[in-house]
């Protein structure tokens, strides 16, 4: 019996259910769908996207799995070739975003997971629809119901939000920003934005991976470590000083499953 997990593009994470309980002898697969890969994005978002793919895969391989990375027309065509061969018995994943690609894999009949990437699932979202629905008093709901930058049910530093200092408007001319991270693409990945030149919008895919690569996840996935380091490093150089220690708050107490 084999048993198959479908991993999509935004899905790249191991530290997410089910991916403690997976048995090496799960058969992992990843599509390159040319219909996805085809819409007109901009270049940069596709090449990172391919890149970090591509990485995952290899990282997992890299973890004991069987990883099918293959690319197909679309994720039908995929997965049928998939099946073919592999024989799974049961090719599950983790529930997708957005309600075309839920019916597109369902109709596929692959068994869809519970989501583990939102802090909130959907039908505990639904389960308040008689509350308020505004994004303040959810996100005030969240930041109770997690703990997160709270003393006892009071917000830390005595208030929820900043918003009315969020919507000063900019220095006359713009102002003055730091200069970008830049670190040369390695061949491989410039092989990939070249694959995207001739069909997708956007001239700055070359530096598409500055700050990937500036705090050295050149070549591999980056792990919780290395993007909370790369982190530290965006808010101590770009966040205003007196923002920076509730930005650091945050990163320590992991705000995200994955």
């Amino acid at each position: 019996m084999t048993t198959t997990f479908l991993v999509l593009g935004d899905q790249l994470s191991t530290d997410v259910a089910p991916w403690p309980t997976l048995s090496t002898d799960t058969v992992i697969l990843v599509i390159e769908s040319d219909e996805l890969i085809a819409q007109p994005r901009h270049r940069t978002r596709t090449a990172l996207y391919l890149m970090a793919m591509r990485a995952f895969a290899e990282r997992v391989r890299g973890l004991g799995f069987t990883v099918d990375y293959r690319r197909a027309s679309s994720f039908t065509e995929g997965l049928a070739c998939h099946r073919a061969a592999f024989t799974p018995t049961t090719v599950r994943m983790n529930q997708p975003r957005g309600r075309r690609a839920t019916a597109l894999f369902t109709r596929l009949g692959v068994e869809l997971l519970p989501d583990p990437f939102f802090l909130t699932d959907a039908e505990e979202f639904r389960a308040r629809k008689k509350r308020s629905a505004t994004m303040e008093a959810f996100y005030r709901e969240q930041r109770r119901r997690l703990g997160y930058l709270m003393d006892g049910d009071a917000p830390r530093g005595g208030q929820w939000n900043f918003d009315e200092q969020n919507r000063e408007p900019l220095p006359k001319g713009g102002g003055t920003w730091p200069v970008p991270w830049s670190v040369a693409l390695d061949a491989n990945e410039q092989s990939v934005v070249d694959e995207l030149l001739p069909s997708h919008p956007g001239n700055d895919a070359a530096a598409a991976r500055a700050a990937y690569n500036a705090v050295g996840f050149a070549g591999s996935a980056p792990g919780r470590d290395s993007l909370h380091a790369l982190l530290e490093a965006c808010v101590r150089h770009r966040a205003p000083a007196d923002a920076l220690p509730v930005l650091l708050a945050m990163r320590d107490r992991d705000v995200r499953p994955d």
